[in-house]
């Protein structure tokens, strides 16, 4: 019963291969083939703040989903992107549940029962009243650091390697060794991602804690035959790596 772990994987994969081809304002509208698959033209739409691209094409591979909820919409001006509200930082925790939060808005505002529950079933696009002029746009946009980039893209090459070898090497481990991989797989993405400018001492801690525990999980993975040898060395490699790029954010 259920999915194999590699069918998963094959149709996860194939799935974010083909959204990175969408998210690109090269190529032009595609004719014929708009009527079936979602393109670069279709999804540009999807990212767009103008008013007649508000809450259309949410499909991501067939376009027939839109056309049937009457969400679809042809690209036929300039799209302007970005978001009609801003989430006020870029982690991937406020990403992820700021949706939720929008939708406390209305308890927010005083608005309790019938009128509460109304806006979880309204339509996007249909605002109450009492919401209109509430949200505020701060004009500051946002700049990653640049010292950053490296060492966000060296944990998420590590973080992915890693569920890499959990899916694919785990059938012989215990739960106690699933269990820990897959702590330390979210605990990385998280502090790649989670913005820490308010708390650097906590940050550089936690962070330093979780580098050497990540290496000497991994020496240990290779010690035991749990994983190939050379999976092992590639990720104390890695490892290395991370913690130099570490070192370097810690002096400056």
């Amino acid at each position: 019963m259920g999915f194999s772990a590699d069918v998963i994987v094959l149709v996860l994969v194939g799935h974010a291969l083909y959204q990175l081809l969408l998210h690109t304002q090269v190529v032009p509208r595609l004719g014929f083939i708009e009527k079936i698959l979602v393109t670069p033209s279709t999804h540009r739409v999807h990212h767009g703040v103008n008013d007649i691209y508000l809450d259309k094409n949410y499909g991501g591979m067939f376009v027939i989903w839109d056309r049937l909820f009457g969400t679809y919409e042809p690209e036929t001006e300039e799209v302007k992107y970005g978001i009609t509200d801003q989430t006020g930082n870029m982690t991937i925790l406020e990403a992820h549940t700021y949706g939720f939060k929008q939708l406390m808005l209305p308890l927010k505002w005083g608005q309790r029962g019938k009128a509460a529950m109304a806006f979880f079933f309204s339509k996007p696009k249909d605002v109450p009243e009492y919401l209109v002029g509430k949200t505020k746009i701060s004009a500051k946009q946002f700049q990653p650091m640049d010292d950053q980039k490296n060492y966000v893209l060296a944990q998420i090459i590590l973080c992915a390697l890693g569920l890499f070898y959990m899916i694919f090497w785990s059938k012989g481990w215990d739960i106690a060794i699933k269990s820990t991989c897959a702590i330390f797989v979210c605990w990385g993405i998280l502090s790649a991602s989670i913005q820490w400018r308010k708390y650097w001492v906590l940050y550089f801690f936690q962070e330093g804690v979780r580098i050497v525990l990540w290496g000497l999980f991994f020496y240990t993975l290779g010690k035991t035959g749990s994983i190939p040898i050379l999976s092992s060395a590639t990720m104390i490699g890695l490892t290395i790596v991370v913690a130099v790029l570490y070192l370097q954010k810690a002096k400056k």
